[in-house]
């Protein structure tokens, strides 16, 4: 049987970065615009690389994991997170591969937190949270930061999904193993959206669309070396 080479990876280039998160960094996909990378950040995690088994790997372990658990509950379950599609080597290493949710422009969709920063959030949207919130209970699929910034809306306009935070930080995690814990933490989550609302609270606004400073992306490449186990 001939031997099918491996495809080579995705070459990322700095017209491809969308945004940079906390610990991760987003790209467009090169081949599929309906798609999105996060890759590790080098600058970030670097404890997670000696604590754990999957090291600085975990966050998307976690992700993964309890998509898989959405996904086993309710397979036709309407899009409570942003759809997972597996991982991909790429230049700048071992990428998550997620769906992308665009706006009504066609750029990516709003965040809660941007919707309260322009004050536009309506009546509808904040039962849309409540909907969230309650699926995410009923099922009990784990969201670590139930948080505006991870929350995106809907092109009906009046719902949101997560794109971000989904599994644990923590090695024992009641909220995994309690329906009940989860189910309270939650809905301290929900009411603390429901209050940064009504009062227009909101993250500072920072220029997330360029790369943290001191980053670049050269300094990332992984070599062919590295990219070979």
């Amino acid at each position: 049987m001939d031997h099918v080479p491996d495809p080579a990876p995705l070459a990322l280039r700095e017209a491809d970065f969308v945004v940079f998160g906390g610990r991760r960094l987003i790209f467009r996909h090169p081949n599929n615009p309906g798609r999105l990378l996060k890759v590790i950040r080098p600058d970030r995690d670097r404890a997670a690389r000696r604590i754990w088994r999957t090291g600085q790997f975990r966050v998307f372990q976690e992700e993964i994991s309890e998509y898989l658990v959405l996904r086993a509950r309710d397979p036709n379950a309407e899009p409570l997170v942003a759809p997972i599609h597996g991982l991909v080597e790429t230049t700048l290493g071992l990428a998550l591969e997620v769906g992308r949710i665009a706006g009504p422009d066609g750029g990516l969709a709003p965040t809660l937190d941007d919707l309260i920063r322009d004050g536009g959030v309506t009546p509808e949207m904040r039962e849309g949270i409540d909907r969230l919130a309650a699926r995410l209970a009923a099922l009990h699929v784990v969201v670590s930061d139930f948080k505006a910034h991870n929350l995106v809306l809907l092109p009906n306009g009046r719902d949101f999904c997560v794109i971000d935070g989904l599994g644990e930080k923590v090695l024992l995690s009641l909220r995994k193993r309690s329906r009940l814990v989860w189910r309270l933490s939650l809905e301290q989550a929900r009411r603390r959206l429901h209050a940064r609302i009504a009062t227009g609270r909101h993250r500072p606004l920072r220029d997330r669309a360029r790369l943290p400073e001191g980053l670049r992306l050269a300094d990332m490449a992984v070599t062919d070396a590295e990219q070979t186990p």
